[in-house]
């Protein structure tokens, strides 16, 4: 929990900051194997931390990103990992949440993270609250996959481009030489298979 003493108000913001819960790992619909699993401790420790939320101890919850544990997960893992922040939200304190990389950006069945106090950065966005009798601006973006992806294939392009290739005594790249190389290897074997069989003719 942060408390952020605001100066021009002379108040404190009480921010309930949480995140990498990962609900859903470890907690498969229809084991195929019997064996202790962790899907509960995840859920149990997710909840734990928002006791202070509960009794009324902060003023803002904020989730920094992996509620889930990926981004394709039945629908009724979204609602359980939904629940606790929209009964928080229906309390009167406001919920923001945002998408990480392991929802993709996105949280999945999105219908079921409609609440009122409960919001969703689902694109990079502003949330303005009045808390503790002070406006507060909250600003954030989800995960961004394919901008991360395009950015390393143009850094990779851009290596390739400035790289220049090997060249040999001969002057030739050196790419050019092996594959003469093995070009003149396959002739000369070829040869060799065609004259095999005079040899044996005349020797009869």
């Amino acid at each position: 929990m942060i408390d952020s003493p605001l100066l021009s108000g002379g108040c404190d913001v009480r921010v309930l900051f949480v995140s990498d819960t990962h609900i859903g790992l470890d907690w498969p619909t229809r084991p195929r194997v019997v064996r202790p699993r962790r899907g509960d401790d995840f859920f149990q420790n997710f909840e734990r931390a928002l006791e202070p939320a509960r009794a009324g101890e902060v003023d803002v919850v904020v989730h920094g990103g992996d509620l889930l544990y990926r981004s394709r997960v039945p629908a009724w893992v979204a609602e359980t990992a939904l629940a606790p922040l929209k009964r928080i939200a229906s309390s009167g304190i406001p919920v923001l949440l945002v998408p990480g990389n392991h929802e993709r950006g996105s949280i999945p069945y999105p219908m079921l993270a409609v609440h009122e106090g409960l919001h969703v950065f689902d694109r990079p966005s502003s949330v303005v609250l009045d808390a503790a009798g002070v406006r507060v601006a909250f600003i954030g973006f989800p995960y961004t996959h394919d901008h991360t992806h395009q950015s390393a294939a143009a850094s990779r392009a851009s290596a390739s481009a400035g790289a220049m290739p090997k060249r040999t005594a001969t002057g030739a790249p050196a790419a050019t030489r092996r594959l003469s190389s093995v070009v003149s290897t396959r002739k000369r074997s070829k040869q060799a298979t065609v004259k095999s069989p005079r040899r044996a003719i005349t020797g009869r």
